[in-house]
């Protein structure tokens, strides 16, 4: 070797040799290595990763700060993302700029090609952008009084969270040396035997987008879904929950439930007052005249009673005597207000009964076919 050559090996050593605190670690720790990187060198980025992530600690504290100073009604989504996914993604990003690359070797670089902390960043802090994006949202619709869209915008967020975990998670394998469009390809004929597979939860989750927009049951409202009656307390991906009178709750996948008949209580204006009123055969005619006439006062006087329709006749003659007809509607949707006055029109009803001397018929008996 050549005496320039030789005059080049210490700024060479300068320019590629390990820095000082690199040193230290080399001789003071024990030797051992893990995927190629020495032990020292796992300790050296991990205080260097942790000394810049306390730089950025100490940054995005600075900004909340400013920001409530600014702005008063920040989010708590809104906080927790610049504390939490922005200062993590910060520290990264400075390791990444600033870190010196004098203790770096062909195995440490093999090992942060694959970006793996970065893409975690990212996607952590994607995801709860998501969420903040969706409760900004959802306040925006509940100002505007648009509750069906509000409950859609979960699953929506769901949907939106699993696209980019599988975006980040082809990105990583890019970055490993896998080719991503190798993967996507096999994903594409994997998807198939994958969408047959499924092929029940998608229909739920086209079920559940079908609810969603026709809006046949809103969240929160009573309806009749088959032989199922209950409130509904949630429209989900895969099915509705629906708590029953009895308290217990029902879940009812949402390709059978739009498919089913759907009655919704909550959605009408009056409820129908209509009993069952059978007289007895001997019954004399001006006493049942007379019995019509003042249902019809009852009726027509109550305050809580419609006037259109309100019928009262005498209908026909069934098995078990005089069949009296009477249709008229309670103007109120409160179920509870709804027995009150029917409790009061009975009483009423009875009274005349009573005052007339008229008799209900008796109930017809069971027979041994019914039985």
């Amino acid at each position: 070797m050549s005496n320039a050559t030789v005059n080049q090996v210490p700024f060479l050593r300068q320019e590629f040799g390990y820095s000082q605190a690199g040193e230290w670690l080399y001789r003071h720790l024990p030797h051992g290595a893990f995927l190629g990187v020495e032990l020292w060198q796992w300790v050296y980025y991990s205080l260097n990763l942790l000394a810049f992530l306390l730089i950025a600690y100490l940054s995005t504290r600075i900004f909340l700060y400013l920001l409530l100073r600014a702005k008063a009604d920040v989010s708590q989504p809104a906080k927790a993302l610049v504390t939490g996914p922005l200062c993590f993604l910060l520290g990264i990003v400075l390791a990444r700029t600033f870190s010196s690359e004098a203790n770096s070797t062909l195995a440490t670089r093999a090992i942060f090609e694959g970006a793996t902390l970065l893409i975690l960043a990212w996607t952590w802090f994607l995801l709860k952008v998501v969420d903040v994006i969706r409760l900004r949202l959802t306040l925006r619709l509940q100002r505007n009084n648009n509750t069906q869209a509000e409950f859609l915008l979960r699953p929506a967020g769901n949907v939106v969270k699993i696209l980019l975990t599988l975006i980040a998670l082809l990105v990583w394998f890019e970055n490993l040396g896998f080719s991503a469009t190798t993967l996507i390809a096999g994903l594409g004929i994997g998807g198939l035997a994958l969408a047959l597979a499924a092929q029940k939860s998608l229909e739920n989750i086209i079920g559940a987008i079908t609810l969603y927009a026709s809006a046949p049951v809103k969240v929160g409202q009573v309806c009749r879904v088959g032989r199922y009656f209950g409130v509904v307390e949630e429209i989900g991906l895969r099915a509705t929950r629906m708590r029953t009178l009895e308290r217990s709750v029902i879940h009812i996948a949402n390709a059978k439930f739009v498919d089913m008949e759907i009655e919704n209580i909550s959605e009408r204006e009056r409820i129908a007052y209509r009993p069952d009123i059978v007289l007895e055969r001997s019954t004399q005619h001006q006493v049942l005249a007379q019995l019509l006439e003042q249902i019809r006062e009852i009726l027509e006087q109550h305050q809580d009673i419609a006037d259109q329709p309100c019928r009262v006749r005498l209908s026909g003659f069934v098995p078990r005597g005089i069949e009296i007809d009477v249709l008229s509607y309670a103007q109120t949707t409160e179920f509870d207000y709804y027995l009150h006055i029917v409790e009061s029109l009975n009483l009423q009803i009875i009274e005349c009964l009573n005052r007339l001397g008229i008799a209900l018929a008796a109930p017809e008996p069971l027979s041994f076919a019914k039985l």
